[in-house]
């Protein structure tokens, strides 16, 4: 498994995945209006721009949604430079 700082086109194509994963494992406790602003956030290209996002590849493949709850580090989460 490799783990890389991703390009803003790699990030853009796991936005639903970042999306599904926060509406199963986060989003139940969030208000609608805290939804959709989590929701505006990730589609904001300014936002998108000031993240660094990382990602564990695996065998060049891209994350990808899993079945079970992704573990810390298993998927993407945000790196700091």
């Amino acid at each position: 498994m490799e783990v890389k700082k991703l390009t803003p086109a790699e990030l853009e194509g796991l936005l639903p995945l970042v999306w599904d994963v926060f509406l199963e494992y986060e989003g139940v406790q969030y208000p609608e209006d805290g939804k959709r602003a989590f929701w505006n956030a990730i589609h904001d290209p300014a936002y998108l721009s000031a993240l660094c996002a990382c990602g564990a590849f695996d065998g060049g493949e891209a994350p990808r949604r899993h079945s079970s709850p992704p573990a810390a580090g298993a998927a993407m989460w945000p790196c700091f430079s």
